[in-house]
């Protein structure tokens, strides 16, 4: 399941996605680049991440003790997939004559293509 996230997550996001297997010293390091925050923020927010289950972490040893390595479970082409996947089958649950009528309104007036998107959201609705 994808959730909304808000804005420091996506940033965060981000970076993971661009880095690869990370930790918060240096995730942080890299936003201090772009705004100013604290290295408790970043960490508080990358533990929320993995609790969400957007997050993948390891502890690993280090100076003084040990430390979690982060990187996400998903690339950012799924999480996008999956994020838009949901987001439409939430519309079409909730509003369906809105949305359908919204879309066939965005759609070029090719049938063609009104046709083989609404064979695409049909097999999705059968699948769900």
């Amino acid at each position: 399941m994808v959730m909304d996230i808000g804005f420091l997550e996506e940033e965060l996001m981000e970076m993971l996605w661009k880095m690869g297997k990370t930790d918060a010293r240096d995730v942080y390091e890299e936003m201090r680049k772009k705004r100013r925050t604290t290295y408790s923020t970043i960490n508080t927010t990358l533990i929320r991440l993995h609790e969400k289950g957007l997050l993948e972490r390891e502890q690993i040893k280090s100076r003084g003790g040990f430390k979690y390595v982060y990187w996400p479970v998903k690339s950012k082409k799924e999480f996008e997939e999956e994020s838009v996947k949901e987001t439409l089958h939430n519309l079409f649950r909730k509003f369906e004559d809105a949305t359908v009528s919204y879309l066939s309104e965005t759609l070029d007036e090719d049938k063609e293509e009104i046709k083989e998107l609404k064979r695409k959201l049909e097999e999705e609705m059968e699948n769900e």
